[in-house]
């Protein structure tokens, strides 16, 4: 039903040290990959946007990109 309850495994990536998510395209942003087919579901629409950057130098971001075929570009 794509929505997480009590019980059910979710994966969740961690993130390396002083490594920060700055911006994310919806929030909370959900993104479930259902195979074998494979369907992808994002929360807040049909791409997702997620915004990392360093704590010691906010100014080096890499943008993370995942469309709804789920395709996942890292810029």
């Amino acid at each position: 039903d794509k929505v997480f309850d009590s019980g059910e495994t979710i994966e969740t990536p961690s993130l390396e040290k002083k490594v920060k998510i700055t911006n994310l395209s919806a929030s909370p942003l959900n993104i479930v990959f259902l195979p074998p087919d494979p369907q992808v579901f994002i929360s807040g629409g049909l791409e997702a946007q997620i915004t990392l950057s360093l704590e010691t130098d906010p100014t080096k971001t890499k943008i993370i990109r995942v469309n709804k075929i789920g395709l996942i570009n890292l810029q």
